[in-house]
């Protein structure tokens, strides 16, 4: 089975990449989703709640978006919180993977090379935008503004950075069609070629 890594900036799209290629039937495993239900582990949860001065309710949890708010406040919090977490997802990636027979599958997630992930994958692709286009997604999707968007993305790799290391890279602009380059990857079997 091949490991296909999936990922890019904030706002270029990898989560409706990630969905074709679910329609299609392939497995596609979510890091940000699965990251976001360890910090509900009671163990976890108390860490966090200690290095970001968190308020933990009864049920030993904290506000995401706090957390959030804080760990991008600059590179030592997102530092020390993947080095928590991203074991963790890695560890449970693996096991999720034995529950399939597939030629491929898919994880999905925007800090693949950030959180040195990268070993993890037979191939990595990568979804690109434009950087007027990630920002207003990001403004209609997250309801933000330019400085916090700029504060996040000065926190991740640059762009042309990921598309150097990336095996395939899928341009997300809305000026081609998406559909069409994600099963040119896929019906070329170029993932697992």
């Amino acid at each position: 089975m091949i490991k296909v890594g999936l990922t890019g900036g904030i706002g270029t799209g990898k989560s409706t990449v990630a969905r074709v290629f679910s329609e299609l039937g392939f497995p596609v495993y979510s890091a940000d989703f699965q990251a976001k239900k360890f910090y509900q582990r009671a163990d976890i949860a108390k860490k966090v709640a200690e290095k970001f001065q968190l308020t933990l309710d009864k049920e030993n949890q904290f506000d995401l978006k706090e957390l959030t708010n804080l760990a991008f406040e600059n590179a030592a919090n997102i530092q020390w919180l993947n080095e928590l977490i991203h074991p963790l997802v890695k560890k449970d990636f693996q096991q999720w993977c034995e529950k399939f027979d597939c030629s491929y599958v898919i994880m999905e997630s925007a800090i693949i090379y950030e959180a040195f992930l990268e070993d993890s994958f037979d191939r990595v692709i990568v979804v690109a935008a434009s950087e007027e286009l990630t920002i207003q997604r990001l403004i209609e999707r997250d309801k933000t503004n330019h400085y916090e968007i700029n504060k996040r993305k000065s926190l991740q790799w640059k762009q042309m950075d990921k598309i150097k290391k990336a095996d395939y890279v899928i341009e997300n602009n809305d000026k081609k069609a998406l559909i069409p380059k994600v099963l040119e990857i896929h019906n070329e079997n170029k993932i697992i070629n």
